[in-house]
């Protein structure tokens, strides 16, 4: 019985990560295999692994790709605080844009080298403001926890985009207090 075909020379890896993120969106990124991306795109498994070494190492591509379209604080124009509203907000829509890999997105970006870039140019800006680093910190994980709460809550608790930047905004206000009020 012929098996598929390895086509490993007509494969990359952003064919693998564009199919592994069309079928996460589906159900989850946690929850697509190998076997099943291998299907989507009508080779053999094993062609995918010369261009991704692991499952773990597809997932992180994926994140990757999609942390790609937010802009870090340094790519955006104006005050400090005006550059981490806009990376908060673009952090938010990018997770609007792909709800089935939003808490993957949050958990593994640390991970990647564009979630580090991130973290480190928020912080960056956080510092910019007057913040010492523990606060900067501080601050950053409060921004963390809110994303991540808002987006994997259930039910009655689950995101709002109103509630979000309310409470976003009230930490910023009272972190930055005497800085302009972004509305």
């Amino acid at each position: 019985m012929p098996g598929r075909p390895l086509r490993a020379e007509s494969l990359s890896k952003t064919s693998i990560v564009d199919a592994a993120l069309r079928l996460a969106s589906r159900r989850g990124l946690e929850q697509v295999r190998m076997r099943e991306v291998a299907e989507e795109l009508n080779v053999a498994v094993g062609a995918l692994y010369h261009h991704v070494p692991s499952q773990a190492a597809m997932q992180s591509a994926v994140i990757q790709q999609v942390l790609e379209g937010v802009p870090t604080p340094n790519e955006i124009g104006g005050t400090p605080r005006r550059r981490i509203v806009a990376t908060m907000r673009a952090i938010q829509q990018t997770l609007d844009d792909h709800p089935g890999i939003s808490a993957n997105v949050i958990a593994g970006a640390p991970e990647t080298e564009r979630g580090g870039t991130i973290r480190r140019e928020l912080l960056a800006a956080l510092r910019e403001t007057g913040l010492g680093k523990a606060a900067a910190e501080r601050a950053y994980l409060g921004f963390e926890w809110l994303w991540l709460g808002s987006r994997v809550a259930p039910g009655a608790h689950s995101y709002n985009r109103v509630a979000f930047e309310y409470v976003f905004t009230a930490m910023l206000d009272g972190l930055l207090p005497g800085t302009e009020r972004l509305r």
